[in-house]
């Protein structure tokens, strides 16, 4: 059989280089790569991160391809238990999808809770996070990791039927069964379960990929560099028999008419295929729709006035007087704070310097100053940047950190600045 029209089909389950040390494919190549395949649309389903989601939308806005931003999150009956379970598993996977902007913010709700309160090796949702913020939100029951499937495999059959009503009620119209085909005894023996779930309980089954990497070469074989990058995450090399592997299946994104194949050799129904467009088609591949400045503002004073008062008087404590500061330093500190108000940074500059300053005062290391940084004269005076980073001594340039030609929120930086968050109030 053929496909005339190879847009039938989406990859609703697939992580790429966010994915870390677990996929490889690049973003700025995923979506061309859909394209040359002839789909237009592709989900992005990263383990337990949404963080390259909005490079994700803006590299599929500028090729053409709908996104669909989800995500695979770790998965516990109850996230506030932190030891194995029944089965003795950590945790379980389970697929997400939103349909709309609305939806990617509960999914950023949902992870952020996660990791805030559900972490047990990994950062675990559970179903009353579900029902919280489930909202706009497509399931599927994902891989052989999943809670059904693992629950079908320790022959718990009738809990695994239990947890697909579950959800089928949850998520009414919006739940899907997922099955996959890599050629593995037991996700044959898995297949046919869901599939028999499908007609006894009127759930819509998919086909997916589950796809790690771009092309076949870049996968498959042992030797491979997919294979090579799971040996960094789990500490082994790739001669070691223990190794995790994905050696000899089938996880790169594969064209419909390879998706078809597949289908046919299983022995698959072909609505399976065509149901991912049905799912793709409840999205509508609008997100980061409200993105703007969220940069917290100081309430009840002028950012601007305190600025120029702070910097000013930090100015005269590195000179030691009034009198002693030079003319050229009081010109720059002047063109700095008008640049600085012109672009909207004053209440940034402020909280930075606050909290700087509590890192001193309570013995926390900073560095001397972070790259660009050490260009600015305001930042110098304020006491972001250590003495000896005087960039009129230096001869060092505040373009160079700051310019209207080159906007962006991604100026000073301590990444490695560790404070007790119950200590500093924000």
């Amino acid at each position: 059989m053929t496909l005339e029209n190879p847009n039938v089909f989406t990859h609703l389950h697939c992580h790429d280089e966010t994915s870390i040390l677990d996929g490889m494919t690049k973003i700025s190549e995923l979506p061309s790569r859909v394209k040359e395949l002839g789909m237009s649309c592709i989900a992005q389903t990263n383990h337990g991160s949404l963080a390259g989601s909005y490079e994700f939308v803006k590299q599929c806005k500028k090729d053409g391809v709908k996104p669909i931003c989800g995500i695979e999150v770790y998965f516990a009956e109850d996230r506030t238990i932190k030891e194995k379970d029944e089965l003795d598993n950590n945790y379980y996977h389970l697929i997400l999808l939103a349909q709309n902007n609305e939806g990617l913010k509960n999914l950023f709700k949902l992870n952020s809770r996660a990791w805030e309160d559900g972490f047990y090796h990994k950062g675990r949702i559970d179903d009353r996070l579900l029902e919280e913020y489930g909202d706009n939100l497509l399931v599927t029951s994902a891989c052989l990791g999943g809670r059904i499937a693992q629950l079908f495999e320790h022959g718990n059959r009738s809990l695994a039927e239990r947890k697909i009503l579950y959800y089928k009620d949850l998520f009414p119209r919006r739940f899907f069964l997922e099955l996959q085909t890599h050629n593995l005894p037991e996700q044959k023996h898995l297949n046919a379960f869901l599939l028999e779930m499908s007609r006894k309980f009127d759930i819509p089954a998919i086909l997916t990929g589950d796809c790690h990497y771009l092309r076949r070469e870049d996968g498959v074989e042992r030797d491979s560099i997919h294979e090579l990058l799971l040996g960094v995450q789990t500490g082994k090399t790739i001669a070691d028999e223990k190794k995790f592997t994905f050696d000899g299946r089938h996880h790169w994104v594969k064209s419909p008419q390879e998706v078809l194949a597949d289908l046919e050799a299983e022995n698959l129904p072909l609505e399976l295929l065509t149901n991912t467009k049905y799912v793709a088609d409840m999205c509508t591949g609008e997100y980061f729709l409200d993105k703007k400045d969220h940069m917290p503002k100081l309430l009840g004073v002028d950012a601007g006035k305190e600025l120029e008062k702070k910097a000013k008087w930090g100015l005269v404590k590195r000179f030691g007087s009034v009198e002693k500061v030079p003319q050229e330093y009081k010109d720059r500190l002047s063109y700095e704070i008008a640049m600085i108000k012109q672009m909207g940074f004053p209440d940034y500059f402020l909280i930075v310097e606050d909290f700087i300053s509590w890192a001193k005062q309570n013995k926390v290391p900073i560095g001397a100053g972070r790259g660009s940084v050490a260009g600015s004269l305001v930042a110098w005076a304020l006491g972001l940047t250590a003495k000896a980073c005087d960039p009129i001594k230096a001869g060092l340039y505040f373009e160079r950190f700051l310019s209207p030609g080159r906007f962006s929120m991604e100026i000073t930086e301590y990444k490695n600045l560790e404070i007790d968050k119950n200590n500093l109030l924000w």
